[in-house]
């Protein structure tokens, strides 16, 4: 089931952050949703995790770098999410 925005705790402009996983564009709102249904799988897939881990740790960089507090606490929390998911594995 998707949560939503104001469920996973994501204000309107976070919600419409693009990240970019794999070779694909996701919003941090479908990061996060995703995050959120990986942890209650059986077998999470762990190269995904990685790779959106690597993801939130370099958004996590960028909004330290410009002061956005906001976005940087986001990326944070959900850059935790995604390591817990491929650590546990």
């Amino acid at each position: 089931m998707s949560r939503s925005r104001e469920q996973l705790g994501l204000t309107v402009e976070q919600s419409k952050t693009p990240i970019h996983v794999g070779n694909e564009v996701w919003t941090l709102l479908e990061a996060a949703q995703y995050l959120h249904n990986q942890r209650r799988e059986a077998d999470p897939d762990t190269k995904q995790a990685l790779e959106l881990s690597a993801e939130l740790a370099r958004l996590r960089r960028e909004s330290r770098k410009v002061e956005d507090r906001s976005l940087f606490a986001a990326a944070d929390a959900l850059e935790k999410s995604a390591r817990s998911i491929w650590a546990e594995a």
